[in-house]
């Protein structure tokens, strides 16, 4: 009966910090002789599938090409879907041109999905072929986007290490014998990989493929979650033991105490992040706003142009469109043009939409610095934005809810001419401010 209790202590223990570390820690610190799959779903039975294991997991996070593609330059650093789709295309170009085999081949059966299974951590390369189905007495050819899959996912995927995407394809008709294909264009139909909603490429920007889900609203919060329960632990094992050797209590509250560290310092440097970024920007605009002087033009009166950028030294893949107020909150905040995992590190980012069309949605991390305090914003409490060119916009909140991180639907539905979100304490659901704009 001890020794068992001994071993329930000890594997409570151990299961903890398995999870206040798995939650923290990078994808990448993974072991990595964990074995994974990447399922695709495909839109016709029959469609050929290859797969190419085209790169490393580097140390840092970063890939690296690996075997057949280490000597070509393709870079692996994109923060849009646009950068991505880009190097898959031109990796799936050198397969075909240099003969490079792929490292498995499957074919959609009656389910229409295939399964590679067996792999190792790695940057996938997914690449389908030319299927043709005759549908309605017409023959119908399905073109497969090529795409890039990372394994495992990010941290805030239900399964790391077994990933499913449905494949994103162009469909037309056939070309009759001697005849001139169909002039009907392509029909482009979204993967779950990418971002649905507006039909502007300037209304939705997304994560890339490579970097997971994009069906869910970003993860945007700390992880504290683990704090409380390894403390708990640690007192269970205090009060258990009767012994003079407590490790488990000492493990427990050091694991507790370096998140608590990981996550102050963390919260440090993204206020501090975001100061830069605002002090650059003020300089980049400031000479704009002058030749301005009061006469600020109209030019959001056309809701279908493209929100200016400035392009700022601190930021490599990105550019900021405006600065965020909250007067309440004391919160002055530039806003990155697009969104990913490493920006939202630095500074909120537009997720959707434009100020022009009223239906802006900013994400940040629930940092204090910036969106940690939403949830105390009450409704009337005002909200501005200020584009790069002086265009000033002014909102006020209108109600405060949470949103599920499957919502994406809800968040960008622009019913809403701006939207704020940002994650719980729990890093399920989303806190979101809804605000309409004053007249």
């Amino acid at each position: 009966m001890k020794h068992q209790k001994k071993y329930i202590l000890n594997m409570l223990a151990l299961v903890l910090i398995f999870i206040g570390l798995l939650q923290n820690m990078p994808v990448q610190a993974a072991g990595t002789g964990t074995s994974g799959s990447i399922s695709i779903v495909c839109p016709v039975e029959g469609m050929k599938l290859s797969l190419y294991r085209v790169a490393d997991y580097g140390t840092t996070g970063s890939f690296t090409l690996t075997g057949a593609f280490s000597g070509y330059s393709v870079s692996l650093k994109h923060s849009d879907q646009t950068g991505w789709q880009g190097a898959a295309d031109t990796l799936a170009n050198y397969a075909v041109q240099d003969g490079i085999s792929a490292d498995a081949e499957q074919v959609s059966g009656t389910d229409k999905n295939v399964k590679f299974s067996g792999l190792t951590r790695g940057l996938y390369l997914i690449a389908g072929q030319k299927t043709e189905k005759v549908e309605s007495g017409k023959t119908q050819v399905y073109t497969p986007q090529v795409t890039l899959i990372a394994l495992p996912g990010e941290v805030h995927e239900t399964d790391l290490y077994n990933r499913t995407a449905v494949l994103k394809y162009g469909k037309n008709e056939k070309a009759e014998a001697g005849g001139s294909p169909s002039s009907k264009p392509a029909e482009k139909v979204p993967s779950e990989n990418t971002s649905s909603g507006n039909s502007s490429s300037e209304n939705v920007v997304s994560e890339n493929v490579a970097s997971g889900e994009t069906q869910k609203l970003p993860q945007t919060g700390q992880l504290w979650w683990p704090v409380p329960l390894l403390l708990l632990a640690a007192v269970i094992c205090l009060l258990l033991r009767r012994t003079s050797k407590h490790w488990e209590v000492v493990l427990l509250l050091a694991v507790a105490v370096m998140l608590i560290s990981y996550n102050l310092w963390d919260s440090y440097r993204a206020e501090q992040s975001q100061e830069m970024l605002l002090e650059e920007y003020l300089e980049e605009t400031s000479s704009t706003l002058e030749e301005l002087g009061e006469e600020v033009p109209d030019d959001y009166e056309d809701p279908e142009m493209e929100m200016p950028e400035v392009k700022l030294d601190s930021l490599e893949d990105g550019a900021c469109i405006g600065i965020l107020e909250i007067p309440s909150l004391d919160l002055k905040l530039p806003v990155i043009s697009k969104w990913s995992y490493p920006l939202l590190k630095k500074a909120p980012c537009r997720y959707s939409g434009s100020v022009y069309e009223n239906n802006l949605v900013i994400a940040a991390h629930n940092y204090r610095s910036h969106f940690g305090r939403l949830k105390t914003l009450q409704n009337g409490s005002e909200v501005i934005f200020t584009d790069v060119e002086g265009n000033q916009f002014e909102y006020y909140v209108t109600a405060v809810e949470a949103l599920s991180a499957q919502s994406v639907e809800d968040m960008t539905s622009g019913e809403w001419p701006l939207s704020l979100f940002t994650c719980t304490a729990d890093g399920k659901n989303r806190v979101t401010v809804r605000c309409d704009r004053k007249m």
